[in-house]
């Protein structure tokens, strides 16, 4: 009984210890098993020189019978043929664990690469927290650029559908952009270590699109706190954060600060959605070219703007004498090094430094020089004031997140002769009419006259559209409706039969749609066209390609400081031939920065890429940054896009 309990007892040890190598990681499994290979062979070499005598090449004799059980068929003598039997039998057993350790550890190996586990050894990448709609424009917008980026994003969702989502960009003709999709919690620091979170130049958080506005906010805060432990103090980064509401931006921001979380600051960009659609839209109601202009800027499609550092020629000129030399390009304003900027429009006696960069309009990095001087400016008459007209009482249908902002907005960027009539249905959310109630109380120059809408009707309400000649379509933002835009462009086209047959006194028609998609479905003009979410992923693409010019987008946007404007060609030119040059000189003379002309009686339209030929866009006929030797069309319709101080 005894030599029973003691056999027992070896072969559950034996099971234990062997059940604990197998769990070993493979870098340890593989030196071990090398290791005990080497003492086997050593050892039957030993019994090889016991039972046969000493033998020349006894080491390699045992090797060969380790490695190649067929070595031993020729062996001659009883004991000699039993040594070359064990050792052929222990090769066999060793050689099967190493293969099975090896197999083992590249299977894993191909399972977090199918999974999207494997770590990402990158530098200078742009890193991509959370996946929802915005992320297949974001890398879009990012090929279009035609920059060399590298695009990291860490999702719940399965790596697979990631990339096949993304699957478009790679199609995009001269894109310059690698694409690595990682599964993962964004919450989770050791997966943030896995996609390389301290080495990235940027880190764009988005939350899911199926979360509510609390579980998004909660989302994001946690995804930061972790982003902000991973990180650490020798982060060089920079974060974007995208919040659904204006409302969540202090509370996020709080996260970047020093002293409430840890010591050190950490530079953050909080881009709230619902405060940048408003804006556009607000923007859109007083000039359709403005929204065109606006997309084209934040787009990659035509000019955008870059930071370029500053031509020797011009250190220690002033920003007026490089907006007069610099070619190919538009200067805008000087950056500094220290984050502060002026724009030509507010102060061009600005004295230039070496370590200075220019704000350039331009087609792309570096496509700017240093040329000809502008021409003189054109002698014409006192300026009048030539903006086009603005409607005077602004109706918005329908509710969504955005609606709150856009009051505020309109309240600051029209007339205070303006009306605003909002016709809404009934909210349920307490929060949500709360903010409402204190937007228009917050009101001072615009006059709020609110009526409710009943739920889910759709059809023209004529009382609220009385001498109406501006409207505002608000779209669905339930992102479980999968039709949610079908209820704004059922009332847009109601309202352009409306036009069509009663000729009402609508004279600019905006709608807003939650899917990019549907603003290329249907035509447009410069006073009746869509606004879709998808400038929220432009602002979040140029935060995250150059983080340091959110600060002047910002502006263009804000009804305070610079701001676009559309004025009439007369405004700047006299009658006859001219040159955009002489158009920038004239520009320069009234304080302002002319960056394009278009014919208002051109409609958008639907035209390919002339950069990528498998993808169209609604586009405008704006020509934005054009040659200094471009014509000017002499039509005393044409109209120019210019930058300029607001009033407000």
């Amino acid at each position: 009984m005894s030599i029973r309990r003691a056999f027992f007892a070896a072969k559950q040890w034996s099971v234990y210890r062997l059940d604990q190598f197998v769990g070993w990681t493979p870098l340890v499994q593989v030196p071990v098993l090398v290791l005990l290979t080497v003492v086997l062979i050593l050892a039957w070499s030993l019994v090889l020189r016991l039972v046969a005598g000493p033998t020349r090449g006894a080491l390699w004799w045992t090797l060969t019978r380790f490695m190649d059980g067929g070595t031993f068929a020729l062996d001659s003598g009883r004991g000699v043929r039993l040594v070359a039997v064990g050792v052929t039998a222990s090769g066999i057993l060793l050689l099967s664990l190493l293969t099975a350790t090896i197999a083992s550890k590249l299977s894993e190996r191909i399972q977090d690469l199918r999974l999207g586990k494997s770590p990402v050894v990158e530098r200078d990448h742009i890193l991509i927290l959370g996946f929802d709609s915005k992320v297949p424009l974001i890398s879009l917008e990012l090929a279009r650029s035609h920059q060399r980026l590298k695009l990291v994003t860490l999702a719940a969702e399965d790596k697979t559908r990631q990339e096949g989502l993304l699957r478009r960009v790679r199609q995009t003709v001269g894109a310059r952009v690698k694409i690595i999709c990682r599964t993962g919690d964004t919450r989770s620091e050791l997966a943030l270590h896995r996609v390389g979170v301290r080495n990235a130049r940027s880190i764009v958080v988005l939350a899911p699109s199926g979360l509510g506005e609390e579980a998004a906010l909660r989302f994001t805060l946690s995804t930061l706190l972790a982003v902000r432990s991973a990180c650490g103090a020798g982060f060089r980064g920079r974060i974007i954060v995208e919040a659904r509401r204006a409302s969540h931006r202090p509370i996020l921001e709080l996260v970047g600060e020093a002293g409430p979380v840890g010591a050190p600051l950490i530079p953050m960009e909080v881009i709230a959605a619902d405060d940048i659609v408003a804006r556009v839209l607000a923007q859109s109601v007083r000039h359709g070219a403005v929204y065109f202009a606006l997309r084209e800027i934040l787009s990659f499609r035509g000019s955008e703007l870059y930071l370029e550092p500053m031509p020797r020629e011009l250190v220690g000129q002033t920003l007026e004498t490089a907006h007069a030399r610099i070619s190919r390009g538009i200067v805008l304003g000087v950056m500094f090094p220290d984050g502060r900027y002026h724009l030509a429009s507010v102060r061009g006696d600005q004295i230039l430094a070496a370590g200075d960069r220019l704000i350039v309009l331009a087609r792309e990095r570096g496509a700017a020089s240093v040329g000809e001087w502008l021409p003189l400016p054109p002698a014409v008459p006192t300026p009048r004031n030539d903006e086009p007209t603005l409607p005077r009482i602004v109706a918005v249908l329908g509710h969504n997140r955005t609606l709150s902002c856009l009051v505020t907005e309109l309240d600051a960027i029209m007339p205070a002769s303006t009306v605003m009539r909002l016709s809404v249905p009934e909210i349920h959310d307490p929060d949500e009419e709360r903010d409402l109630a204190e937007a228009i109380q917050r009101c001072r120059h615009v006059t709020i006259e609110r009526r409710l809408w009943p739920h889910g009707q759709v059809r023209r309400p004529p009382a609220l559209l009385e001498e109406a000649d501006g409207v505002v379509i608000l779209g669905c933002e339930d992102a479980q409706d999968l039709d949610g835009d079908a209820s704004a462009l059922t009332l847009l086209l109601q309202l352009r039969h409306a036009r069509r047959n009663q000729a009402p006194a609508i004279k600019r028609l905006v709608t807003e749609v939650r899917d990019p998609a549907s603003a290329q479905q249907i035509a447009g003009t410069f006073d009746d066209f869509l606004v879709s979410t998808d400038v929220v992923a432009m602002m979040l693409t140029q935060a995250a390609v150059e983080p340091d010019l959110t600060a002047v987008y910002r502006e263009l946007l804000d009804p305070v400081g610079a701001e676009l404007c559309v004025r009439s060609r007369g405004y700047y030119l006299p009658p006859g031939p001219a040159t955009f040059g002489t158009l920038m000189a004239a520009a320069r003379t009234r304080g302002e920065i002319a960056i394009g002309f278009f014919d208002p009686a051109a409609p958008p339209r639907i035209c390919p890429d002339q950069r990528d030929p498998n993808f169209d866009e609604l586009v405008s006929p704006i020509q934005l940054n054009p040659s200094r030797h471009a014509q000017v069309p002499v039509d005393e319709s044409i109209c120019v896009l210019a930058i300029a101080q607001s009033l407000s």
